[in-house]
């Protein structure tokens, strides 16, 4: 006889599949050391670095580091105190690099949900640490990712930005939009810390980066209108540049990154930067100091996809040439007033620190007096203020109309020019970095002109941006057809939650 009710059966039901869930949660979670020089550290490291205190990791690097002076020591503790900052406490998942004396390890911050994988590579004779590498920017392979419904992702991506505002991991803005409704726009954690002011939507951050995504759709509004050559070379539009440079890259090989041409190593030339108050004062000061650059005499770029600034203050000086306009008026008049934006600009001076950790200060502090860091008060290549409202109102207008670009136009933004990779690892306390090889990567990404265009979940495309205090990302999703941009005052706030969220994305 069946002495079981139908709600008893289901009741039952639900037990056993709760019962597995947990099961295969248990499985997924499951983690051995291995017995091993190297895990032994490694072991150490995670206790240290899940303190979250700099006399834990303090101790830890005296411990298993080679001997070195106090500026070495003090490097290394800022660094790992930086990187719990950005990340949060960590558990590991899984092994990636397994050998008795070399060790890599996939973590994920238990709040944060971000992934990255150290690597230590421990001497055989004294088993104290003789490099290390960090491992970011993808997944280990296997892991399932995304919800089964938008409703599922929003809910909980929600609930992620709150854990992540109440526990210091996100202050800033976020906006999500698809198609026309506005799913989510709020503001989380302090816009200035000292004067207690909390963010909103209408906080003005310092956009840094995705800045390129608009200089590039200043120079295609110029050559949709005939006035700019995309493939020509720069010596037709900067004939004060030495042609032995000048004539071996194009405007599209600025907007994508594969001009070669960034003025790094040259003394004194970043500090005089910052102090510029204008494209046409930038467009001197490099001129002045260009002879001092290392590939002065022998420039022969080769192409490839090699990030860099200074070019793309050289495309906002074109577009001042053709346009004969200053940069800033060109965007006002062409870009921002037609999109409606009325909170964007060049300005400096604004209420919204910049936080990160600084182990001279004592710990997270304010770094907006830094800014602008590395490049002019005017850029092609960053230090623009907006707010998630303006930036809305800029993709809406960008993507959803032709008032600022026709269709054939807006297509270079989707096409990809370069290929890069998610994926880097950088080994410190060696002279060298290892980048991945592109060919081998497991996910390829692309540069466009001033957009990434990404594959490593669901198909989109966007820009992030980043500098010493604040982390932004703006990006879209055409087939769900979701805008997503959060602007973030503190370290890794932006990239977080972008990574987060397009990992909880549904898959078709």
């Amino acid at each position: 006889m069946n002495i079981l009710t139908f709600k008893g059966k289901i009741w039952l039901v639900m037990s056993i599949c709760y019962l597995m869930s947990l099961a295969v949660k248990a499985q997924k979670t499951t983690f051995e050391w291995p017995d091993t020089p190297a895990s032994t550290v490694f072991q150490d490291f995670i206790k240290s670095y899940n303190a979250g205190e700099e006399h834990q990791i303090r101790m830890f690097v005296k411990k298993h580091y080679q001997p070195s002076d106090l500026e070495k020591e003090n490097d290394r503790v800022e660094y790992w105190m930086d990187m719990y900052h950005r990340f949060g406490p960590v558990k590991p998942y899984e092994l990636s690099i397994n050998k008795p004396y070399d060790l890599e390890v996939w973590l994920q911050g238990t709040i944060t949900k971000s992934w990255f994988a150290p690597e230590f590579i421990i001497n055989k004779k004294d088993n104290k640490i003789e490099g290390q590498a960090m491992l970011q920017g993808a997944l280990p392979d296997g892991i399932k990712i995304g919800l089964n419904d938008e409703k599922s992702m929003l809910r909980e991506f929600k609930r992620y930005l709150s854990e992540n505002e109440e526990k210091g991991f996100y202050q800033g803005a976020v906006l999500i939009q698809k198609g026309e409704a506005v799913l989510l726009e709020s503001g989380y954690g302090y816009q200035n810390v000292e004067k207690q002011l909390k963010n909103t939507i209408d906080t003005r951050f310092r956009i840094s980066s995705i800045m390129k995504t608009i200089t590039s759709v200043a120079c295609l509004k110029l050559a949709q209108e005939g006035l700019l050559d995309l493939n020509a070379p720069v010596s037709k539009y900067l004939p004060e540049l030495p042609e032995h440079i000048s004539t071996k890259f194009s405007v599209a090989d600025i907007l994508g990154h594969t001009s070669g041409y960034e003025l790094d190593g040259i003394e004194d030339f970043r500090e005089a930067y910052a102090k510029t108050t204008s494209m046409e004062e930038v467009y001197k000061l490099q001129l002045e100091y260009l002879h001092k650059w290392e590939h002065y005499e022998n420039f022969n770029p080769d192409y490839k996809y090699d990030y860099a600034n200074d070019s793309y203050d050289l495309a906002a000086i074109i577009v001042e040439k053709i346009s004969k306009m200053p940069f800033e008026d060109f965007l006002k008049r062409f870009l921002f007033d037609v999109s409606g934006m009325t909170s964007t600009s060049f300005e400096a001076d604004i209420n919204t620190g910049c936080y990160r950790y600084d182990l001279a200060g004592g710990g997270v502090i304010d770094f907006s007096s830094y800014y602008p860091n590395g490049v002019g008060k005017i850029s092609g290549a960053g230090s623009i203020v907006s707010t998630v409202k303006d930036l809305q109102l800029f993709f809406n207008t960008l993507l959803k109309t032709n008032k600022i670009l026709d269709l054939s136009h807006k297509g270079w933004l989707f096409s990809p020019r370069a290929k890069i990779s998610i994926a880097s690892n950088v080994i410190r306390d060696k002279n060298f970095v290892s980048l991945i090889d592109l060919e081998k990567a497991r996910v390829k990404n692309y540069y466009g002109l001033g957009t990434f265009i990404n594959y490593d979940s669901v198909f989109h495309i966007g820009h992030s941006g980043t500098n010493v205090g604040n982390s932004t990302e703006w990006r879209y999703f055409p087939e769900a057809d979701i805008l997503f941009i959060s602007l973030s005052n503190n370290r890794n706030g932006g990239k977080n939650s972008y990574n987060y969220f397009k990992n909880l994305m549904p898959r078709n």
